[in-house]
């Protein structure tokens, strides 16, 4: 086993739970307009558009400013809700914002590691929800820094996002940090490109059908006691 000294973390369906996040501030958009009656079926559809277009950001085919907007435009076109995006979109930010979920196993793990390691989160998330939320949330203490990529201008899996926490944080030698994520296209590709180890969370026991190969592979959090 290598010695690592940095650990780098993904927020969203990493360390944070995104779908819990996601689904409670979802609910509470529709409750603004009386439509949260029918709650399984939108969120469905608003999963469907928004996750394509999460990818189309890591293609670099969209900005993340369009994407806010965007989703939204085609999610009230798709249920003909009279409401313009941008209103849609910040009401939507602002009660995410509120939501610190946790995924099982983050403060015990965050707790073992802090001894340690630096520990630096790396997110394609939105700005202000992701400050607001690791302000709240009970593991602000283990985290040493944070990485936004809408801040750069610069998205997972570009390498640049990467060399830019090394380089921020003191991280002289890249073998001694690992990028941990639940991504394959993000995360690991992310990291495979800068020269940097890498660890899937895969949480969902899914088989990865792409070329991207991470170092270590992981269900759950705690395993990564087994490998730190």
């Amino acid at each position: 086993m290598k010695t690592y000294k940095f650990i780098f973390f993904d927020a969203d369906d990493t360390l944070f739970d995104f779908k819990k996040s996601e689904s409670h501030a979802f609910k509470k958009l529709l409750s603004e307009f009386d439509l949260e009656f029918n709650f399984e079926n939108y969120i469905e559809s608003y999963r469907n558009i928004s996750d394509k277009l999460w990818l189309d950001l890591e293609k670099n085919i969209i900005t993340l400013n369009e994407l806010k907007l965007l989703r939204f435009e085609l999610f009230a076109n798709k249920i003909s809700l009279d409401v313009d995006s941008e209103t849609l979109s910040k009401m939507y930010l602002n009660f995410l914002g509120e939501c610190t979920f946790l995924i099982p196993g983050a403060i015990d793990i965050l707790q073992y590691l802090k001894k340690k390691y630096t520990i630096v989160i790396i997110t394609n998330g939105i700005s202000a929800v992701q400050k607001k939320r690791l302000e709240n949330s009970k593991i602000k203490g283990y985290i040493d820094g944070m990485v936004v990529s809408e801040e750069l201008k610069i998205s997972k899996p570009n390498p640049e996002i990467f060399k830019y926490a090394l380089k921020k944080f003191n991280c002289h030698d890249k073998s001694s940090a690992l990028m941990i994520g639940n991504s394959l296209t993000s995360d690991v590709l992310g990291g495979i490109n800068s020269g940097i180890d890498t660890c899937w969370l895969n949480s969902n026991n899914s088989i990865n059908y792409t070329n991207h190969i991470p170092t270590y592979e992981i269900n759950t959090l705690i395993e990564l006691k087994k490998l730190l």
